[in-house]
């Protein structure tokens, strides 16, 4: 079978383009108001608890979601399969289900999150694996940390103004 040079370039160009669209990163479920969400769509929900105010009070937030803000600290570098949500000086580790999905590595700025909340530790073996992902030095990890964890189902970033 014969293949026109020309058809031939556009059916590369056109792979090449759908290829590199899929290697950009995480695409979102939805947009809401302007802003993307990744995981499962985002539920109309009361307004977010500030991050600080859950982990103060976070007896009344281990057994449910809850519906967290706060701002994007850190992401992983690897394949953005979890961030660090901060808000006024705390923070937790947002991770999203076993691999469920992803964000981009890119993000920053303010994040809102549903997910369950509970207290962790990593092993020291764990912490550097994520500090390396994260684009920090685990040679400064030392033994198990205790960390937040938010395990999320739904993360929406909201888009710089």
């Amino acid at each position: 079978m014969y293949l026109n040079p020309s058809v031939f370039a556009l059916i590369a160009a056109c792979t090449l383009c759908s290829t590199t669209a899929f290697a950009d990163g995480p695409v979102p479920v939805q947009h809401l108001n302007g802003h993307a969400v990744y995981g499962e769509h985002m539920p109309a929900s009361n307004a977010p608890v500030p991050l600080a105010q859950v982990l103060l009070n976070f007896e009344q937030f281990t057994s449910d979601a809850v519906f967290v803000s706060g701002r994007i600290g850190q992401v992983c570098q690897k394949k953005g399969c979890w961030m660090m949500l901060t808000d006024d000086g705390v923070g937790a580790r947002v991770r999203f289900g076993d691999h469920a999905f992803a964000i981009p590595k890119q993000s920053t700025g303010k994040a809102l999150v549903l997910g369950t909340l509970r207290a962790v530790e990593l092993s020291e073996r764990d912490a550097k694996h994520m500090a390396k992902d994260g684009g920090k030095d685990p040679a400064k990890v030392q033994g198990p940390q205790q960390e937040w964890e938010l395990m999320a189902t739904s993360v929406l970033i909201m888009a710089e103004s």
